[in-house]
This record gives structure tokens, C-alpha cells and sequence, in this order.
């Protein structure tokens, strides 16, 4: 079995010989606890990969924590650190200023943002230092009050929440987005795909194509493909009329539109619109919007301490007893039983 070594084209050799050492990129990763394991894996190991065939430390990378103490990830792996953050933000602060400042958290992430992270990012982004937010450390991003002018994403069940904690962020139901300075990533294995997408920016295409092959992952994705298929829709099969009426669904879930202000946004008549429901969805375009509608509930209420009433009135409900009628029928558990299976215990 060749090694990863042998396996470097002669092109990339060549392209090698013309970068130095000074042109490495060092990556600085905050782990919070429960950090996701799956997407530090899913970051680190292409760049790794980059390394053997390239035959240089191309990428590299630190970890620090809140305290400089060890991590341990939401499946119980624990990962030792450099540095504390105010330990690592002294070091930017002598001038070793990191390619990249990488925010990886999980569950709970909320009780994770103190005054110190907040500096460090605050700082990094006065020195133009890219800030990369993996899964909920968009809730980061968030707090710290950099993502009011343009699009971002989180991991799909938290879509609904951030949306809804922070009125004027644009969230995206896509794997990456990139705006400026700032990305932010669903996390999990879409963290893979902009892993290939920064490999392929810095290095080229033929490197993220060698990097992909020797992952065994010869598909690759864009950023701004979707996390998931919407429920009950099988995005293949659906037409992008379709979807376009779906994403119009999802992004007015609290208004309730009718489906003849639906059919007018996207010129269609209303009778298309119902053809096209039954054909890929086998049922009726208000049912689908109900449906969708208790899903963001869901998350609500699993993911967010706001009373039931508002979670009702947040996603289209005009009743609090009628939501929860829906909401029971729907999941055969009502909002408040969830709530408080939900809760973590102390």
C-alpha cells in the first residue's frame, strides 16, 4: 500500500517548491465543552491529509480552552490545549497573529460565552484575523454582535432559535456561509465540505481533489446546499419551483402566509402549487405548512427557555390551547411535557 507521502504529484511537488515555510497557515481553535468531536475531526483531518501530500506543515494548529485545561467533547473524548484564552490572547497580542480563530462548541454553548472569548473575538476581528464558527458557535458570533449585516448559519435544529433569539440575523438553512471576515458552519460533516472549500481557495482544486479521494468522499458539496431535505420532501425529486415555495414557508413561519400569496411570490397559480405538493409531498400545501410550522415549535421548545404561549405565537399559532392540541397531535407529547423532558437536570 503506497504511503500518503508517495502519493504527491509531481505538480503539487512543484507548486510546493514555490512556498516557504512563512506562508503556513495557524489555526487557533476555542473549544468549549461538549464540542462536537465529529466536526473538529471533520476540520482537522483534510487539513492533515493536505500536510502528507503537500510534504509540509502547510496547516497547523493550536487548541486552547477557557482555562487551559483539557476538553472533553460531547462523546466523552478529551482533548489537551495550549493555552487558556487570555493566555492565547496575550500571545496575538505580541504580534503572532493566527491565520484563523476556529469557535468550536455544542449543547449549551450559552453557558460557555464569558467576557474573555468575547474580547479575544472582538480583537481578532479589529486586526482582520478570519473567525471561523462551527455548529452553535454562531450563538457566539451572535452574542458578540457580529452577525447583524449579512447571512450565517447554525446546525439545523438550531435554525428556528437563532432566528428567533436574534431578530435581524439572516440564518441560512445551508452547510457553510462566508460573509466578509466571518463563516459560519452547520458543524458535523458539512465542516468536511468547507474544509475542501478552504483547501481548494488556498491551494487549488487539484489538492482538495486528492485531499477528497484519499478521504474516500468523492462527492463534493457547496456551501450553500442545504443541511437537510425540509420534512417529508425529498429533494431530488422536487422541482426548484418547489423549493422556492418551501423556503418561502420556512422563512414566514410566524406570518402564516395563504397559499395564493405563496402562488404570487413565486407566479405560479395556486393550483400548480397544490399539483406539485401532492406529487412530491402527498399532501396539501397548507398541511405541509402546518407541519413544518410545529417543527420549528420543536425546537423552540426543546432548545429555548421562552414561555409556550410565545413559542405559539413565534411559529403562526393564534391560541396557546390550539398550538398545544397541534403540537400533541403532531408528536403524541404536548410543548410543556417536552420542555421538561428537555431540561437537563443539575
Amino acid at each position: 500500500m503506497l504511503s500518503l507521502d508517495k502519493m504527491a504529484t509531481s505538480k503539487m511537488e512543484s507548486n510546493s517548491s514555490k512556498r516557504d515555510a512563512s506562508d503556513c497557515s495557524e489555526y487557533v481553535l476555542v473549544l468549549s465543552p461538549g464540542f462536537s468531536n465529529l466536526s473538529l475531526s471533520a476540520l482537522i483531518e483534510p487539513l492533515y491529509i493536505a500536510n502528507k501530500i503537500l510534504l509540509r506543515e502547510q496547516f497547523k494548529w493550536r487548541f486552547v480552552s477557557s482555562d487551559g485545561q483539557g476538553v472533553t467533547s460531547s462523546s466523552g473524548f478529551q482533548v489537551s490545549v495550549a493555552n487558556s484564552i487570555e493566555d492565547e490572547s496575550k500571545r496575538i497580542g505580541l504580534g503572532v497573529k493566527p491565520r484563523r480563530l476556529v469557535l468550536c462548541t455544542g449543547e449549551g454553548v450559552h453557558n460557555h460565552i464569558d467576557a474573555t472569548l468575547l474580547r479575544l473575538i472582538r480583537y481578532c476581528t479589529r486586526i482582520q484575523v478570519p473567525i471561523v464558527a462551527i455548529g452553535t458557535a454562531t450563538f457566539v458570533l451572535a452574542h458578540a454582535g457580529l452577525l447583524t449585516e449579512g447571512e450565517c448559519t447554525v446546525h439545523w435544529p438550531q435554525i428556528a432559535v437563532l432566528a428567533e433569539s436574534y431578530g435581524r440575523i439572516n440564518v441560512q438553512n445551508a452547510l457553510f456561509v462566508t460573509k466578509g471576515s466571518l463563516t459560519t458552519c452547520a458543524g458535523e460533516l458539512s465542516t468536511f465540505d468547507f474544509a475542501i472549500d478552504l483547501i481548494t481557495n488556498e491551494l487549488g482544486p487539484e489538492l482538495a481533489r486528492e485531499v477528497r479521494s484519499l478521504a474516500v468522499a468523492d462527492q463534493s458539496r457547496s456551501g450553500e446546499q442545504r443541511q437537510t431535505a425540509p420534512p417529508g420532501l425529498g429533494t431530488r425529486e422536487a422541482s426548484d419551483k418547489l423549493m422556492k415555495v418551501v423556503g418561502l414557508m420556512e422563512r414566514h413561519a410566524d406570518e402564516k402566509l395563504r397559499i395564493d400569496e405563496l402562488a404570487q411570490k413565486v407566479q405560479l397559480s395556486r393550483r400548480q402549487i397544490e399539483r406539485m405538493f401532492r406529487r412530491h409531498v402527498g399532501a396539501t400545501p397548507w398541511q405541509y405548512y402546518t407541519t413544518l410550522r410545529l417543527e420549528r415549535a420543536r425546537q423552540m421548545v426543546r432548545y429555548t427557555s421562552l414561555p409556550i404561549i410565545e413559542v405559539a405565537v413565534a411559529c403562526g399559532f393564534e391560541t396557546p390551547s390550539h398550538f398545544t392540541k397541534r403540537f400533541r397531535d403532531q408528536f403524541d407529547i404536548s410543548p410543556s411535557a417536552l420542555r421538561r423532558v428537555s431540561t437537563p437536570k443539575r
